[in-house]
C-alpha cells in the first residue's frame, strides 16, 4: 500500500511534545557509561544535559509509572515496579543532548537523549539511571532554591499584583525563576492574615503514594554507580548512594559559597 504521508500538511507539535522539548533551566554533566568491547568492559564518558522538569511533567511521569505497573498485573511486585518505572520516567524526561537544537520556525529546544521511555529502559542500566537521578537532584536544588522575599518586597508585590491594569505587566518584569518563591511568600502572608481574623486555612496535606514529594524514586539495590561530574569537572557525584533532597541542597550551597569567595 502506498503512503500519502508526504502529501499531508505538517502538523504542529502537540502541547505535550512542546512541553517536553521546550528550554528549561538545566546543567551539563560528564556521565560515564560502561560499554562492552572485544577487549572487555570500557568506560566511555559523554556530555549530557539534565533539565529541570515542571510539576505537570512530574505528574505525567507518576501517571505513566502507575500505568506501567498496573500492566504488569502482579500485586506482589506492583509497588517495586512502580518505583523503578517512576525513576525511568523521570530520567527520560530530564535527560537531553548537551547542545540546544533549533526548529525550522526558529524556536529552540532541548532534544531528549532517548526517543522514548522504552528506548531509555533498554539502553541504560539500573545504576546508570540511579546516577541520572542524582544529577537531577542537583539541578532541582540549584534552580529551585531561591532566597525568600523580604517583608517590604512582599508588600510591594502584593500592591503591584492587585493593580487591575498593570498587575500582569509588573509580573512580566520579574524573572520567572523567582515566581515560585514569590507565590510561596504571598501564600504565607495570606495564611498569616487569615489566622489573625479567625479564618485559618486548612493545614491538611495530601497523602498519596503519587505525591511528588512522597514518591520514592527508587532503583532497587545496586553496588556502584557510574562516575559523573559537573561539566567543569569540579563537582564529583557520589557513586555509592542516591542523593536525598537535603544532600543536593547542601552540595549546591557549598558550591555557591565556594564561587562567592
Amino acid at each position: 500500500m502506498t503512503s500519502n504521508k508526504s502529501h499531508l500538511p505538517q502538523a504542529e507539535p502537540s502541547e505535550a511534545v512542546s512541553a517536553l522539548l521546550s528550554p528549561a533551566p538545566s546543567e551539563v554533566f560528564s556521565f560515564g557509561q560502561w560499554k562492552h568491547t572485544a577487549e572487555g568492559p570500557k568506560l566511555e564518558k559523554r556530555q549530557v544535559r539534565i533539565r529541570q522538569l515542571r510539576l505537570s511533567q512530574i505528574h505525567e511521569a507518576i501517571a505513566a509509572a502507575q500505568r506501567y505497573a498496573k500492566e504488569k498485573n502482579d500485586a506482589a511486585e506492583h509497588r517495586d515496579i512502580y518505583r523503578e518505572e517512576q525513576a525511568v520516567q523521570i530520567a527520560w524526561r530530564c535527560l537531553c543532548y548537551p547542545d540546544i537544537r533549533e526548529r525550522p520556525d526558529g524556536t529552540q529546544f532541548w532534544q531528549p537523549l532517548y526517543a522514548s521511555d522504552d528506548h531509555l529502559r533498554n539502553s541504560l542500566t539500573e545504576t546508570e539511571i540511579a546516577q541520572v537521578l542524582n544529577m537531577y537532584e542537583l539541578v532541582k536544588a540549584k534552580f529551585g532554591q531561591l532566597e525568600p522575599f523580604s517583608d517590604d518586597e512582599i508588600d510591594m508585590w502584593a500592591a503591584r499584583l492587585t493593580d487591575a491594569v498593570l498587575g500582569e505587566h509588573f509580573l512580566a518584569l520579574l524573572d520567572s525563576s523567582h515566581w515560585p518563591a514569590l507565590l510561596l511568600s504571598l501564600a504565607r502572608e495570606v495564611q498569616s492574615l487569615r489566622a489573625e481574623v479567625g479564618r485559618p486555612l486548612s493545614t491538611s496535606l495530601p497523602s498519596s503514594e503519587s505525591s511528588p514529594e512522597n514518591s520514592d524514586l527508587g532503583t532497587g539495590e545496586f553496588t556502584e554507580l557510574p562516575p559523573a561530574s559537573s561539566s567543569d569537572g569540579e563537582l564529583k557525584l557520589p557513586t555509592d548512594r542516591l542523593l536525598t533532597k537535603s544532600d543536593a541542597q547542601r552540595i549546591v550551597r557549598d558550591r555557591r559559597r565556594k564561587g562567592a569567595k
